[in-house]
Parts: C-alpha cells; structure tokens; sequence
C-alpha cells in the first residue's frame, strides 16, 4: 500500500490496435471477396463492411466470432461453398492469423519492459480496457504478458475465452449502465477499492456504493456535432453524462484510505480526449501515451488501408469516434484535463523522467 497504483489502457497504449484489427479484418474481406468472384456471386466491399459493422453493433462486440454466421450478405457464398462450417471457420483462421501476427509485430515492447520495472520497483498494475473479454484475452495471450497484471477489467462476454488472471466488469444494476464507457470514472473507482481489499487496507465487504459515488456537473454544451440517427444520439448523451461523471468520496472509515491510494494512482493512455477525461473525473494522475497515435515508419500505406477499414467495419458509434478524433479542438474539455507526463516514444520516458524517480523515492 505504501507504492503506486499504475492503471493501463490496453489498445493503442501497449500494442497497435488499429494495425493488428484493421488489417486482420481486412483479410477476412478479401478473402469473402476472392470467394464470391469465383462463384459469380456479385457482390461489393461497401455491402459486405456494412453488414459487419450491423453485426458487431448488434453482438456488443467488435471481435465476436460469431456473426460470420449470420451475415446476410454471405449467404449465396455459404450456399455454393456446400460446407458452411468450413466457409466460416476459413474466415475466422484467416482473421485470427493476421491479428496475431500484427499484435506481436506492433506491440510496444519498450512500455511493456517499463511496465516489468513498474512491478520490480513494487508498484501495482492494473488493465482497464473497453475491449471484451474474448478480445482482451487473446491479445494478452499474443503479447505474453497474460500474468503480468494484477488484475484486468474488461467487459464480460459470454462465451468461452482462454484463461487469463482477468476480472470481467458487470456494473452493478444500481450504478449507470456506462460503467466502462470511457470517460466514465466508475472503473478506476472499483479498482481502486479492489486493491485495497486485496491488500487488506479496509474491511471485505466494502461496496462501491458504500464508499464512492458519481457527481454530475459541469454540463458541455460545447459538444456541438452533428448526430445522424437515434441511436448516435443515445450514445452521446451517454458519453455526455459520462463526461460529466466525477468520482466523490463518501464519508467513510474507508476515505482517508482510498483518497491516499487516489492521490498515488496514474492511468496510462493513448486517448487524450476518452483516457484524460477518465483520470480528470477520477482526480488521478494522466499519462498520455503519445506513441501510441504515431505510425510505424515505411508502414503509413497499411495504415491508411487499416484505418480505413476499422472505421468501416467496427459498431463503434461514428459521431462518438468523431468527437474523439476532434476532443483536442474543444477547449472546454481540453482545459480540463491536466496531463502529468506525456511519452513520446514508450512508457520508458516517464521511467527515466524525474517525476518517476521522486515517486518511486516517496514510495
């Protein structure tokens, strides 16, 4: 309890999402698309990202498996292929080859040796991420770095995933039901209350409701974008009350305790706008993981083609990835993110940084 609590973002912070999805999803394309041309089968890029982009944001999940099954598009190619369980399979190989392959040849190796020194000098390490639990699994797994966490926060799935040392997030039915919808402070909240029960620092049965609870003010009428159906709406009024969500301490035995662990928390991330309104509203310390918006030198062709596609195939809702791509041009959210450290290069620039050493001192 005397050391820091050092809270991560997974996509973009330790490896290249948008290189390892991207590409990944767009092998899986070509490789539908090869088929339906030697079937005769017409039919067109646009049609088919279409209908995966339906069928992420129907399954709640971008990295589901499951909606090759059930594509509308692919059906006349799952028709004269015979085999249906073999034409899916064939996909999903392909897809899961390529996103292996790009995770390992785009991980962050520099921040993730930075983070193996976290844990030496006795810091705890914690994962928080959007992603699903299938997805996060994987890319652990990928990475090798499944037992390198303390703990990892994630969003449940379902189905069957590979075993890693992971806490699947289920809000509890009387907070928000934006639990882990960055920028929502709720999930740095329930870690930190996580340690310190782990750590024997308050009593076991200590709820987030006893302990914590979410203010809404600072209203932002500055978020003017255009919203083109209901549903981008919905979603951005919940990124608004999620903008607007600050973790406040109740009056417990428990405070004093968890306004320390606060105070010596950082969250690491590549997302200035989603990541830094997260560790503001929460009121720990942000790290902006800068390198994880560059492009690898000789590779801006792949990822352009891998940008665009993630873009075409995700359910992300795209006013919410506009207004992120644009979150540095609003001053009244920029103002109010307040950055302790920015690496340019890797999670080693803060390791190397004097703000590290006097942390590191006063642990």
């Amino acid at each position: 309890m005397d050391h820091s609590v050092f809270i991560f973002d997974l996509h973009n912070t330790l490896y290249d999402e948008v290189m390892e999805y991207g590409l990944a999803m767009r092998d899986a394309m070509d490789f539908i698309l090869e088929t339906a041309q030697k079937q005769g089968i017409n039919l067109s890029r646009e049609t088919l990202a279409k209908d995966i982009e339906n069928a992420h944001r129907a399954s709640m999940s971008d990295w589901d498996n499951r909606i090759w099954v059930s594509l509308p598009c692919l059906q006349d190619i799952k028709a004269a292929s015979g085999d249906i369980d073999d034409f899916t399979n064939a996909i999903i190989t392909r897809r899961k080859k390529r996103s292996k392959d790009e995770t390992r040849k785009t991980q962050y190796k520099q921040t993730i040796a930075a983070i193996r020194t976290l844990k030496d000098d006795g810091h705890s390490v914690y994962l928080a991420t959007e992603g699903t639990k299938n997805a996060v699994s994987e890319a652990l797994i990928w990475l090798g770095i499944d037992t390198l966490f303390d703990g990892t926060y994630c969003r449940p799935f379902e189905h069957d995933c590979a075993a890693i040392q992971t806490r699947a997030f289920y809000p509890d039915p009387v907070l928000p039901d934006i639990a882990l919808e960055k920028p929502n402070a709720l999930i740095i909240g329930q870690i930190i209350l996580d340690h310190a029960k782990q750590h024997h620092a308050i009593a076991p049965h200590t709820t987030w409701q006893d302990v914590f609870s979410l203010q809404q003010n600072n209203a932002t009428d500055d978020l003017a974008i255009t919203i083109p159906d209901a549903q981008s709406q919905a979603h951005l009024a919940s990124m608004q009350r999620a903008i607007t969500s600050h973790l406040t301490l109740n009056k417990s035995d428990a405070a004093p305790i968890l306004k320390t662990l606060l105070s010596k928390s950082w969250f690491i991330g590549d997302s200035f706008f989603k990541d830094g309104l997260m560790a503001a509203n929460a009121n720990v310390n942000f790290i902006h993981a800068a390198y994880g918006k560059k492009c690898q030198s000789g590779r801006e062709g792949d990822f352009k083609v891998a940008k665009q596609t993630l873009m075409d195939v995700t359910g992300w809702d795209k006013s919410v990835m506009q207004m992120t791509q644009e979150a540095e041009k609003i001053p009244a959210l920029e103002s109010r993110i307040n950055t302790a450290y920015v690496c340019e290069n890797s999670l080693q620039d803060f390791i190397d940084s004097p703000l590290y050493q006097k942390e590191s001192t006063a642990s």
